[in-house]
């Protein structure tokens, strides 16, 4: 290819403009044109791109109505090489086929969409008439995304949602794969347009497959999850990163840490880790062996803690007592806490035989 292509895409309609229009009740139940120009749209934009063409998509999959506007001035800013806008119609139920417009004067429109009817006419697709229609001012086919596009723009209709015949290909039974072949035959004509030779591995899913609107959407969802899979390892890497915030002592504690460190007691690190009972027996030791009695504030912090062993200690209001007037020296309070600790380990042995 001696030029990068770029193809503007126009998947119909938006998810909230049915009801009251586009779309159609079959049997009680509603039928939304943009789930079909979704799904077809998405499956030619994968044949394109693996050809090599960029795709502009103007109005998003599965996505709210994009005005008209917005589309073809999208189109415009871009510079798109071609516009092409994908449809169902609706009309009479006799009315069915696929057809493909152009508007009335523009020659390379026409061109591309008579490549569209020859491409839908070797998919064994059903035409509207000839498969040929023209846009012109004062008439119903005044199309803005024909008119108001700077570059050549189609727009093809599949087939008609009000027709039992074409419902079922749209819509019913044979959907994965007459929706199957609408993109290749689209795809085809584009690349035809562009000069480009199909690839058929580049060919979409086939039926019983994934359709490209359902691969879309799974590839969104697995996207979702890894992206919170991802977020869940970074806060899962701080909380185990030694050199986080857990190795910073909150303003409270700060000049006690300083101080545990300063007299030995602790070597300093991961101050906001919880401490096991080994750990408080060896640092209350390390403190017994210069001090008969504890600072003030840790007697504050163990009176703050002692309801955990007070049950497994004869008298325990006694030992708070006196824990709060300061008046246990280190080695009684390493007794106790020691104590406390086996007692209740035998406690929870014996509860774990009982059951």
């Amino acid at each position: 290819m001696s030029k990068n292509f770029v193809c503007a895409l126009d998947y119909g309609h938006g998810k909230n403009v049915f009801p009251p229009s586009k779309g159609v009740y079959k049997n009680g139940k509603g039928y939304h044109e943009y789930d079909f120009n979704s799904d077809v749209g998405e499956q030619i934009r994968h044949i394109l791109e693996g050809h090599g063409v960029k795709v502009l998509v103007t109005q998003p999959p599965h996505g709210n109505d994009v005005g008209l506007d917005h589309r073809t001035d999208l189109a415009n800013r871009e510079k798109a090489d071609l516009f092409a806008s994908i449809h169902a119609n609706a009309g009479v139920p006799d009315a069915q086929g696929a057809c493909a417009f152009a508007w009335e004067s523009f020659h390379d429109a026409n061109k591309c969409a008579d490549l569209v009817v020859k491409y839908l006419k070797e998919q064994g697709i059903d035409l509207h008439g000839n498969g040929r229609h023209y846009s012109q001012l004062g008439a119903w086919t005044n199309f803005h995304v024909l008119r108001e596009t700077d570059m050549s723009a189609i727009l093809i209709e599949h087939g008609f949602m009000t027709n039992d015949h074409d419902f079922e290909n749209i819509f019913g039974s044979n959907k994965e794969d007459y929706r199957r072949k609408c993109a290749i035959a689209d795809a085809k004509a584009i690349l035809d347009y562009f000069n480009i030779t199909y690839k058929p591995e580049y060919q979409t899913a086939n039926k019983g497959e994934l359709s490209m609107s359902e691969y879309s959407e799974l590839k969104d969802l697995i996207n979702k999850q890894n992206q919170e899979i991802d977020e869940l390892k970074d806060q899962l890497a701080d909380k185990m990163d030694t050199t986080s915030a857990m190795n910073d002592p909150s303003d409270t504690h700060a000049d006690a840490w300083d101080w545990l460190i300063g007299e030995g007691i602790t070597n300093g690190a991961t101050p906001l880790h919880f401490i096991t009972r080994e750990q408080t027996g060896t640092m209350l030791k390390r403190y017994n062996e210069n001090n008969e009695y504890l600072p003030n504030w840790m007697y504050d912090s163990i009176v703050d803690q002692f309801s955990g062993i007070a049950p497994y200690l004869q008298k325990p209001d006694e030992w708070k007592i006196k824990l709060n007037n300061h008046q246990v020296a280190v080695p009684e309070l390493l007794g106790v806490f020691m104590l406390g600790f086996l007692n209740k380990e035998n406690t929870d042995k014996v509860s774990t035989e009982v059951e």
